[in-house]
Order: structure tokens, then sequence, then C-alpha cells
């Protein structure tokens, strides 16, 4: 039996050039068993199929090279979703030779989503040649064709490469906004404390002053005019100007800190 095989390797590596093919690289390689070989489909939308399968006997010689081995037979069963498709097939006599391609098709339904193949040895063939446990189907290639549109796209649902994209996104953006809602809130709060320090300084002088827009500051001067200017003082330009029938000393502080402004409304 299969048990007494050398070679434990169910891979057939084939060095010779397959003729009757124009794709000779397909049966470079081929699946053997001394038993069975099962061929499962999964996932796939319900109806009609096409299943083409690709053999091609490169294990024994030429007939014609008068060698023993050349007497050895495959020979096998093919069944389609549990239906017997081909009985007592033999690779290399439906084929005119060895290292020649042949193709068998078939038509199967699909009804539950899964398509089984199975190549059965039913003890028919050579069994020692060209050594012990040399026997049972072979295959290089299947091929599987819808007779159908599918309506289905064939990508799983929640694709992992999309999912760690998203993630990605997701990571790099939290921090960005986060950045930018620190500055933005910075910015607010550094705004916010001056105004506070100017209406402080306003406020901790006693009497109040009277406060005016620099709109109106402009229009008293005539735009700063050097003819209203009386002279230079510590904080600044000094300006006499009329500001609601009031005459009064304006101070142009040249410094912007909160002593400075403190000092300067306190001459005033």
């Amino acid at each position: 039996m299969f048990a007494d095989r050398q070679n434990q390797q169910y891979v057939e590596n084939n060095g010779g050039q397959v003729r009757s093919t124009n794709t000779p690289m397909m049966y470079q390689t081929s699946r053997l068993s001394p038993g069975s070989l099962r061929y499962y489909g999964l996932g796939l939308e319900n109806g009609p199929y096409t299943v083409r399968l690709f053999f091609a006997e490169t294990g024994f010689p030429e007939r014609s090279s008068g060698s023993w081995t050349s007497l050895a037979r495959r020979v096998f069963d093919i069944y389609i979703q549990g239906t017997q498709g081909l009985k007592d097939f033999d690779i290399s006599k439906e084929a005119g030779g060895v290292q020649r391609a042949i193709t068998r098709n078939f038509t199967a339904n699909v009804t539950e989503n899964h398509l089984e193949i199975h190549l059965f040895w039913a003890g028919k063939g050579t069994s020692g040649t060209p050594e012990e446990g040399y026997y049972g189907p072979s295959i290089s290639a299947i091929s599987v064709v819808p007779n159908f549109i599918p309506t289905v796209s064939g990508i799983p649902p929640g694709n992992p490469k999309e999912k760690n994209h998203t993630t990605l996104i997701v990571v790099v953006s939290v921090p960005i906004v986060a950045l930018a809602l620190i500055l933005i809130f910075v910015i607010l709060y550094v705004k916010r404390t001056r105004e506070d320090e100017e209406e402080e300084v306003l406020l901790g002088i006693s009497p109040r002053p009277n406060t005016f827009s620099y709109s109106e500051l402009k229009a008293a001067t005539e735009d700063f005019n050097p003819s209203k200017k009386l002279g230079e003082g510590g904080f600044g330009d000094v300006y006499k100007v009329n500001m609601s029938n009031i005459f009064t000393v304006l101070t142009c502080l040249s410094y912007n800190d909160k002593i400075t402004k403190r000092r300067a409304f306190t001459k005033s």
C-alpha cells in the first residue's frame, strides 16, 4: 500500500516540457495522492459554475521508451459536488501519452455556498510502478468560473487594511485637533489677561479718569499734529486737546507695561 512509498512528499515536480498547451509552466508542479484528493471552494455565491481540471502525466516515461516503468497507468474517478463526473480516468491514455496536457470541464451547481471536487482512486491501474505506493489521482491546476454575473464584490466586509487606515487617521488627527484647541485657548487667555490688566489700571485710579477712544483722540489732536504738542514727558509726547469742551492734557505712552501705565495715569 501507499505506506510503503519511500518519498512521502506528495508533490510531483516536472523537469520536462509539457506539450499540447500554451501554458506549460502550469504543469511544472502537480499534486498527487495514493488515496484521494479533495478540494473545496468556500464562500461562493450560489449559482452554476464551470469547473475546469488540468492534468498531465509527468511521473511515467513514454511507452515508446521500452522501459518496464512505461507500462504504469494512473486510473481514478472524478466527483463534482458528490456526483461522479468521470469513471476510470487515465491521464496518459486520454492525453495520448505522457508529458501532454489535457483538460476536463464540468458544470457544478452551488446551492450552499461551497464547492467540492473529489479525485478518488478506486483500486485500478498500477500500484508499484515506478515505485511502491506510486498510484492514485494527480492534478496540476483547477479553474472555477461562475456562469452568471456575480452580485457581490468578493471583498470581505470590514477590510482590515481599511480599518487600520481609519484608526491611523483618527490617532493622528486627535493630537492635532487638541493642539489647535490649546493654542486658541492660550491666545484668548493672554488677550483677556491684557484687557483685564488695562481695566485694573483704570479702576485703580481715584478719582476715575475719563476714557476716550483712539478715534476721538486722533480727531482731537488732528492726527497728532505737532502744533498741538506741548512737549515731551517722562512717559511720552504731551498734547493739549479739547475733549467734550474740557481742556485735557494728553500723554501718549511710549511704553506698554503695567507699571508705566499706572504712573502715567496717576501723573495725568
